[in-house]
């Protein structure tokens, strides 16, 4: 029950942080933006976006674990952030960096539906959905 209750709250929580993420891009304010995903990452998964785009796979897991078991709660926010930062990097030319972002946000958001059954709804799976297409069909940068 506890555990439930953990879950609704991080949905919850994200939810909130889509909207205002929602607003501010209405508005064309990409800094604001940044700021609010990279703020929203440190409350959420105790890190910031920035910094959980830059640890391998394994890293990444290991940094949103406790006692070896991934959060779902936290990888479910963690994906879904660095989703919304990869759209902002692809959006101002930065492929190279989206496509990071997306694949960091496809791991943590195929951890988090692996782990928690109560997050397997429409929403987050289309989302997954949405970040495996996205990852496949951006090239990566000519060298």
């Amino acid at each position: 029950m506890l555990r439930r209750g953990y879950i609704e709250r991080q949905v919850e929580a994200l939810s909130e942080v889509l909207h205002r993420l929602f607003g501010l891009n209405r508005e064309n304010d990409y800094e604001a933006v940044l700021q609010e995903i990279r703020a929203s990452g440190r409350r959420l998964t105790g890190l910031d976006t920035a910094a959980l785009n830059k640890l391998s796979d394994a890293s990444l897991l290991a940094m949103l674990s406790t006692r070896d078991t991934v959060d779902a709660g936290k990888a479910l926010a963690g994906g879904v952030l660095l989703d919304e930062m990869a759209q902002l990097m692809h959006e101002q030319g930065d492929i190279a960096g989206a496509r990071a972002a997306w694949h960091r946000s496809l791991v943590l958001l195929a951890e988090a539906l692996r782990q928690e059954e109560q997050l397997r709804t429409r929403e987050w799976i289309d989302r997954a959905d949405r970040v495996r297409r996205a990852l496949t069909e951006t090239p990566p940068p000519a060298s």
